[in-house]
């Protein structure tokens, strides 16, 4: 899970900055939101309601605690789960909308009127230790967006370096990249415990967890730098039929995401009134249909969602 969403947020930020590169007036900002928003809310708000309807009112499977419902909803409703998740537990896997939108701000913070990577850099650093403040003053910001920050921002700024050239300097940096990643890999294996915090939103614990912050960044950064070259190498031996799989996925990852917790919730609550329990009969039952009806789901709401933003 650590490693997947690693690389969906580093993808953000590289697909951010290849479509939005060089915001420079404030009517360009506008239109960035207006679009990102548009992009992510007319499927969020249906499948934020499904969450309600499944897990609150009719308790298919998973069961959600609410506390205060009205504000929760409320919270959820903008986005702002991420920001306010210390007072409001975020809904299940829906906390990751809320991620998203706070990087949308920290996109044009770090990016606007800007074109130099240094400056980049040095904006996204001001920034995150800001954020830290926020969270030890205000109670302000989960864990996951502290986590999750230096990969985002990786990525924007591999759309501005190019890592790919063929030399001696790209070669070291592989196997140099290939040493931290596998050293990472064995210090969190050895480690349980710098994982272990990761989801626990003490409101003290953001310094002291900093430094496990920085652990699990190398790993996902160096291991994002090692796999994008294996997927460089890969690509150019894949076949067309296999390409194709990967871009139908691909294509239908945001709504794989809002949409396969419940999904797979039905069929698992269906089995287990059906096959009287968990058992491997039921387990297989979910694997083998849950993931082809996943699939068609998606793609039936992605085509719903296509033809309605169209005739806007």
């Amino acid at each position: 899970m650590l490693a997947g969403l690693g690389i969906f947020v580093f993808v953000s930020g590289y697909a951010l900055d290849y479509t939005n590169k060089g915001l420079k007036k404030c009517l360009e900002v506008l239109v960035f939101f207006k679009k990102r928003l548009l992009r992510v809310f007319p499927l969020y708000i249906p499948s934020l309601l499904l969450f309600v309807l499944l897990f609150h009112y009719l308790d298919v499977y998973h069961e959600i605690v609410w506390g205060n419902p009205i504000m929760k909803i409320a919270i959820h409703s903008i986005g702002a789960q991420v920001l306010f998740s210390l007072k409001n537990t975020p809904i299940f896997t829906l906390w990751f909308v809320g991620l998203i939108v706070l990087y949308y701000i920290v996109y044009v913070v770090v990016t606007y009127q800007t074109d130099k990577t240094k400056s980049i850099v040095a904006r996204a650093s001001m920034l995150f230790f800001l954020c830290v403040g926020l969270r030890q003053l205000f109670d302000l910001l989960d864990t996951r967006f502290f986590l999750y920050y230096a990969p985002f921002v990786v990525g924007i700024i591999k759309n501005r370096i190019d890592f790919s050239r063929e030399d001696l300097g790209a070669n070291l940096l592989e196997i140099f990249s290939g040493i931290i990643f596998l050293g990472s890999s064995i210090l969190i294996c050895s480690q349980r415990s710098i994982l272990s915090g990761m989801y626990n939103n003490d409101t003290c614990s953001i310094i002291s967890q900093l430094p496990n912050i920085i652990v699990l960044d190398v790993f996902m950064i160096s291991g994002l730098f090692v796999g994008f070259r294996a997927l460089q190498l890969g690509v150019k031996k894949m076949s067309d039929s296999v390409y194709g799989i990967f871009r139908y996925v691909s294509s239908l990852s945001y709504v794989i995401y809002l949409f396969h917790r419940p999904v797979l919730a039905i069929i698992t609550f269906v089995c287990l009134k059906v096959f009287m329990g968990i058992g491997i009969l039921s387990s297989m039952t979910v694997i083998l249909l849950g993931i082809p009806l996943l699939l068609i789901v998606s793609k039936y709401i992605q085509t719903l969602e296509s033809r309605f933003m169209r005739k806007r």
